[in-house]
């Protein structure tokens, strides 16, 4: 049986405007991989309840990557598929700039990509990575 998470790891601008939600977690039985759905806003293009499939083993490394650019204040880390183009990415500068990218395919008749990213300070990440870590426990993920 899969292990699923209610809890949802966000970035809101001060006047609550959702830019990054990763929501409705599922880590497969076998554990070969997580589902989530992605929503990403930036000033210009917005992706919305996105079905966005991690490996196991990258998205396990996910929430450490997080943990050390946060506490080192420089650095990247990032979440993609083995086989897949999209990506999510999450950048800090030494001046404590965050810089969030995500790519997106659907791969319907019209194949469309998206990539977008917007900027906030380093202050967005303790919550964000808090959030994550109530769903890497729920989802029993040992880090």
């Amino acid at each position: 049986m899969s292990r699923r998470s209610g809890i949802d790891a966000t970035i809101a601008s001060p006047g609550k405007e959702l830019l990054l939600s990763l929501s409705s977690f599922e880590r497969f039985e076998d554990d070969s991989s997580v589902k989530f759905l992605l929503t990403c806003r930036s000033a210009y293009f917005e992706v919305r309840n996105h079905n966005f499939y991690s490996d196991f083993s990258a998205f396990r490394q996910f929430l450490p990557q997080l943990r050390k650019i946060y506490a080192e204040v420089a650095g990247v880390a990032e979440l993609a598929p083995s086989y897949e183009e999209e990506k999510i990415e999450i950048g800090l500068s030494t001046l404590g700039q965050v810089a969030v990218k995500c790519s997106v395919d659907v791969f319907d008749s019209f194949s469309q990509s998206c990539r977008m990213g917007f900027m906030v300070d380093q202050s967005y990440l303790p919550s964000f990575i808090t959030h994550l870590e109530d769903v890497y426990a729920e989802l029993k993920i040992v880090v």
